[in-house]
């Protein structure tokens, strides 16, 4: 069970013990009524104490339990031990509860990752910094708050690649309306030097 032990150490599926951090988190899966524990031979089980439940440090590693026993683990949850907060699955895809999902809009301070723009809570989606498609995770710290015209003009496109769109274009869209003012030509050597 990950809690806390003499003060500062945590103990993970009764074996490990691990030194507690700041903001460490665990998670079990559960249905609400019984949880999913790992027998000594590497089968899945049930139990109806928490305490017995496989413990998870990440919701990826979760994540990949529920999918690699989909029959035994139907109608289950991923849960955080610590917030009680619940993550369901949706289409292979974590969906993020309602106080992770404002932590996330709050710690972005209402803004938009990618074009700094203030979007509203309601109409914020969730992005993937690294896509999951090129090995990212739905891990909280691969998620970034941004608006919905964004986040679907960067796509499943890595950080670096989407920025390098985004200068591409705004150079091409500038010297087309700009290529004969003396201002545009100096403001361009200056980026040009700069990128």
């Amino acid at each position: 069970m990950c809690g806390k032990i003499k003060g500062e150490w945590a103990v993970l599926n009764r074996a490990v013990l691990i030194k507690v951090e700041d903001g460490i988190m665990c998670y079990v899966l559960t249905n609400g009524k019984y949880y999913i524990k790992i027998t000594k031979t590497g089968a899945v089980a049930k139990t109806d104490k928490e305490e017995e439940a496989r413990m998870f440090l990440t919701t990826e590693k979760a994540k990949e339990r529920l999918k690699k026993a989909p029959g035994k683990t139907k109608g289950y949850y991923i849960l955080d031990v610590g917030n009680r907060s619940k993550y369901y699955l949706s289409n292979g895809r974590i969906r993020f509860p309602r106080e992770v999902r404002k932590s996330i809009y709050h710690a972005a301070e209402g803004r938009c990752a990618l074009c700094g723009r203030e979007i509203g809570y309601r109409t914020m989606t969730l992005d993937h910094i690294k896509p999951l498609g090129a090995g990212g995770t739905d891990s909280i710290e691969n998620i970034q708050c941004t608006c919905g015209s964004c986040n679907l003009f960067k796509g499943s496109v890595l950080p670096d690649d989407f920025m390098e769109r985004i200068t591409s274009i705004f150079l091409y869209q500038m010297e087309r309306r700009y290529e004969k003012e003396v201002r545009w030509k100096i403001a361009k050597q200056i980026l040009d030097g700069m990128i």
